[in-house]
């Protein structure tokens, strides 16, 4: 019978160890400002010089950081690629990985856009309100 349990125990500890946690709470909202950074992606290929733009900003919450977001496609981009995309991308700031992109949500326009906001697991500092943020995909990487 230990045998068993230890064989169990001893197959689920690789995967476990493997499963990266969500880094992603609760999601709450926040209306477009001044204070959001754009970011933009032209497309080449099938959707050529469609555009991407994504805007972020970055606040402090409870001692951690918080990054809100969302993105605007041009007329004719796929929505399934873009959504497919961002699910696996990820923001980092300063060469430091933060946070999947997955969080980000769509707006048709910037007049009347809402954010959506997530409280990292990194600690808040001043360098990563500040630093070079980019995202980083598959083959695409946005850096401002």
């Amino acid at each position: 019978m230990f045998r068993h349990w230890f064989l169990l125990l001893c197959l689920a500890l690789p995967v476990a160890g493997c499963e990266t946690p969500d880094t992603i709470g609760p999601v709450s909202y926040r209306s477009y400002d001044s204070g959001f950074q754009k970011m933009t992606m032209t497309s080449g290929g099938t959707f050529a010089g469609k555009k991407l733009e994504i805007y972020l900003r970055r606040l402090q919450n409870g001692g951690k950081l918080e990054i809100c977001g969302f993105y605007i496609m041009s007329d004719g981009m796929s929505e399934d690629l873009t959504a497919e995309w961002l699910k696996y991308a990820k923001f980092t700031i300063n060469e430091e990985e933060i946070v999947s992109s997955k969080f980000l949500r769509p707006q048709k326009k910037l007049q009347g856009a809402k954010a959506n906001c997530v409280v990292t697991t990194t600690n808040y500092q001043k360098s990563l309100a500040t630093g070079d943020i980019s995202l980083d995909g598959r083959r695409v990487r946005l850096i401002y």
